[in-house]
């Protein structure tokens, strides 16, 4: 059975060890977290126990997750806009001059704000959403591609692998009165061509989803769940898309990007 987990970082090791450790013993959907207070940190994931290494080299501790997960708790912990049972996020925090509220109801989809590519990837979208069709991959609770619709995106399709996360999407949409603007699913119908594409995961993960995208439909791309020290080696893994930076941004060791394609020659 699978099963949710808190996986906890040795002090002595890199975010990024301990992320590359977790995915090569199949942890799927990692997210990370920080307890400065505790001055821990730890992800999120969820695998099968049995598949666990007898020792962990980057990892701690690991702690089991309820099967049912109270997500108003969680979110209520972490989420730094949660007031009254729910996530309410001012547009104006992400641009400038816009009274609008995005509202989030807690659940399973990540995005509930409170990790730093969450944040990188709203203020890169403020300039290039305007009139767009885009689309969210990966999208979770679909923070990203509401708030690109509050922007005056015309459509928006929210791409997830799990069903939990799609029916979030669903929920929000509902909540925000944007069901008519969004559609979400598996697989990107083979008509559409969007004109940007939000992806906000860690590498490796990226490279999964990636796999199975038309990566050439997309002219400009927008991108977080990069630490500080892959930049480098990222920004040479997407050349293979033809694609160079037009703009990085960095928050708390993570960066984000805007990347659009060269032009061929």
């Amino acid at each position: 059975m699978t099963t949710w987990f808190n996986f906890f970082l040795r002090k002595k090791s890199s975010i990024a060890e301990g992320l590359e450790e977790l995915l090569s013993y199949g942890v799927e959907e990692v997210s990370m977290l920080e307890d400065l207070e505790e001055e821990l940190t730890y992800f999120c994931g969820k695998t099968k126990k049995e598949s666990f290494p007898l020792q962990w080299v980057h990892i701690e501790s690991c702690i089991p997750l309820a099967e049912d997960i109270d997500w108003v708790q969680q979110w209520e912990l972490f989420c730094p806009y949660f007031i009254e049972g729910m996530c309410k996020i001012p547009l104006s925090d992400f641009s400038a001059n816009n009274t609008k509220y995005l509202r989030l109801s807690p659940g399973a989809g990540f995005g509930d704000l409170s990790h730093p590519t969450t944040r990188l990837m709203m203020e890169l979208m403020n300039s290039y959403i305007q009139d767009k069709t885009v689309v969210d991959l990966g999208c979770g609770s679909g923070v990203l591609g509401l708030f690109a619709l509050q922007l005056g995106s015309e459509k928006v399709y929210g791409l997830d692998i799990d069903l939990k996360a799609l029916e979030h999407t669903k929920e929000n949409a509902r909540l925000n009165q944007l069901e008519d603007k969004i559609f979400v699913g598996f697989d990107l119908p083979e008509e559409v061509f969007p004109d940007v594409l939000l992806l906000n995961m860690i590498w490796e993960e990226q490279k999964q989803a990636l796999a199975s995208f038309p990566t050439s439909k997309c002219a400009l791309w927008i991108v977080s769940g990069i630490l500080e020290e892959q930049e480098k080696d990222y920004l040479l893994f997407v050349k293979q898309f033809s694609l160079k930076a037009q703009k990085i941004v960095k928050k708390e060791g993570w960066i984000g990007l805007v990347l659009v394609k060269e032009p061929i020659l």
